[in-house]
């Protein structure tokens, strides 16, 4: 009888035994599935967020090339621009494949729209220019434009963020339903082992405590990875963050100590040790641990119980490592040394972004240390220059007022002597116009009849048109806004010297003034030289001069329009061109107008039709 009890005992056991492999098998494939299930949802958001925030590195690379190139005009700043904006939209496509939420979807749609309107606004119009482009209201509608896109690529983040948590959550609802459902078995298997099999306790309950060991030990080390990553993305210090993920590197592995030595920059080498009482790593163990192929996870010759692996470095940056030391249990196991491969990518991920981030911000300041010397030398070129044109111009008129003195030949002489330095003190004038830290004369903003002050520009530059015979138009009516009479002056009459200027003889050139309920507009067009499509771009930027004058001799300093575009700009209007070559120019200049309540005198009669040469 005792045979039979133990023969029933045992085959009792066996099919416990039986039982019991197949709710492992069941349990290790059915949790092996959903950690795969949330492994891949992790890393395909974790992957969408990695594209978000390589859109914004790259339109970040974009920006800077273009504003170095606004600068400096060096076409080398280019490089940058061109490839990340094509980097940038493939990152959108990337995102927009990984993500299935259209919330994120929405959003993306927003961010990829506040990009290519930073493109075609203002990057584009900037590098077609091809030359130096110094205005700071360009560069802060730039900078402006700039920032929607990081507003938009944060708010894609935190929608990416929201479907990451939500889908985590769902996934790890179904593995904890799963794990409840199995260990609800387990304790069932349990309770049944232990009432049939009293007297084998120990040899059924020894390899069930091994596995779920194994299993635990297993997901910390999957967990850890994770755990890792997200310590990286966190905005502490990098020693801090260090020590962080050493303790974290030291737990999942069970070692005694951890190494690393890492440089996200010049001067900003980072050497971590666990426990920080550990003696530091003898320089021939770096060595050899750094001669290895970086990211190879490799056993240390010389340290027992260690395996190292070296992260590769630039040419600023030596390279890094890291190293564990563990002595119990003896020996590592391959799913050790791929984690600790995993863990040593995602560090060196990490420290590569940092290093970008440090040469960007170097960057930055160079070329801001670069703009204030520019400033600086038109600043002390123009004051410099100002004291002997005023010698010149004196000494010149006093010579020229004894006319009775002069032969012909010293009287043209000296005609040209005065000629040229009255251009050179106007030149003068206009990079005075155009520093933004001169200090210029004038009160507040007072009520001013554009058209009464465009009447008398046009009577100053009539003796100009009829020399040329040409034939000079205005039609005004009345048109009252807030300003400075003398730059809007100014701004008007450049642009009407520029007409008469591009325009052979026999052509027209003809001004309007119109006052609409919100606007007036200064509307003036010549049948000149026009401007090439290619040159109009970079049109009001200072020095800029259209192909076709500088072919045709035609003098100027390339002032005259960015002055236009400064004065306008300051008055709250804007400034626009439509032209062709060969087929003349229509420059329109909108200001806001003030209400009628605040208009100093009645309405007049509209101006009408001056012809300016008969």
């Amino acid at each position: 009888m005792l045979r039979s009890i133990t023969g029933r005992v045992r085959a009792a056991v066996g099919v416990l035994l039986a039982l019991f492999v197949a709710l492992v098998l069941v349990q290790l494939l059915v949790s092996e599935q959903l950690q795969s299930a949330q492994h891949r949802h992790t890393e395909r958001l974790g992957e969408a967020r990695a594209a978000n925030k390589a859109v914004l590195q790259h339109m970040t690379d974009a920006e800077t090339g273009v504003r170095g190139f606004q600068l400096t005009g060096d076409q080398d700043f280019l490089a940058p621009y061109r490839s990340g904006k094509v980097a940038a939209f493939g990152a959108f496509d990337r995102v927009a494949e990984l993500s299935a939420d259209p919330e994120v979807r929405r959003l993306l749609t927003a961010e990829r729209s506040a990009a290519a309107h930073w493109l075609y606004a203002y990057a584009v119009p900037t590098v077609n220019a091809g030359v130096a482009d110094r205005d700071e209201r360009l560069a802060a509608r730039g900078k402006s434009s700039f920032d929607r896109i990081r507003v938009a690529n944060a708010s894609v983040d935190d929608a990416l963020r929201a479907e990451q948590q939500s889908v985590t959550r769902g996934d790890r609802s179904r593995i904890r339903t799963a794990q409840l459902i199995f260990a609800g078995l387990a304790v069932a298997f349990l309770a049944l082992v232990a009432f049939l099999a009293g007297a084998h306790r120990r040899h059924l309950l020894a390899p069930l405590e091994r596995l779920l060991a194994d299993e635990h030990a297993r997901r910390a080390r999957h967990e850890v990875r994770q755990q890792v990553a997200a310590e990286l993305r966190s905005n502490r210090a990098v020693e801090t963050t260090a020590v962080r993920v050493a303790e974290l590197m030291a737990a999942a592995f069970g070692a005694d100590e951890v190494h690393g030595r890492i440089t996200a920059g010049t001067g900003a080498g980072v050497d971590v040790r666990w426990p920080t009482g550990a003696a530091p790593l003898p320089a021939t163990t770096a060595a050899a641990v750094l001669d290895g192929k970086p990211g190879q996870v490799a056993e240390v010759a010389d340290v027992p119980g260690g395996i190292a692996v070296a992260l590769p470095g630039d040419s600023e940056c030596p390279p890094g490592l890291l190293l564990v030391v563990r002595a119990h249990p003896a020996g590592w196991g391959e799913e050790e040394r791929r984690l600790l491969g995993a863990l040593a990518r995602e560090i060196e991920h990490a420290v590569r972004q940092q290093r970008l981030h440090v040469r960007q911000a170097r960057l930055i300041n160079e070329l801001r240390t670069l703009d204030e010397r520019k400033d600086a030398f038109v600043a002390t070129v123009t004051h410099e220059l100002r004291t002997p044109l005023t010698s010149i111009l004196g000494y010149t008129e006093m010579l020229t007022d004894d006319e009775d003195d002069l032969t012909p030949p010293q009287r043209r002489g000296l005609e040209a002597i005065l000629r040229n330095a009255l251009r050179l003190r106007d030149t003068v004038a206009d990079l005075l116009l155009l520093d933004p830290g001169a200090q210029r004369a004038g009160g507040p903003p007072v009520p001013v009849d554009l058209a009464a002050l465009t009447t008398t520009v046009v009577a100053d530059v009539t003796a100009a048109a009829q020399a040329k015979g040409l034939t000079l138009t205005l039609e005004a009516t009345p048109a009252w806004v807030a300003g400075e009479a003398d730059r809007l002056t100014r701004a008007v009459r450049n642009l009407l010297d520029n007409a008469v200027k591009f325009t052979p003889a026999g052509g027209h050139v003809r001004c309007r003034i119109d006052a609409g309920p919100e606007t007036a507009s200064l509307e003036v067009t010549d049948t000149g030289i026009g401007v090439p499509a290619g040159d109009q771009p970079g049109l009001f930027t200072p020095f800029h001069r259209g192909a076709n004058a500088m072919d045709q001799a035609v003098q100027g300093s390339g002032l005259g329009l960015a002055i236009v575009h400064d004065i306008v700009t300051e008055h709250g209007g804007a400034v626009s061109v439509r032209s062709a070559s060969g087929e003349g120019s229509t420059f329109t200049v909108s200001l806001p107008v003030i209400p009628p309540s605040e208009n100093p005198r009645p309405e007049r009669e509209p101006i009408g039709r001056l012809v300016a040469n008969q």
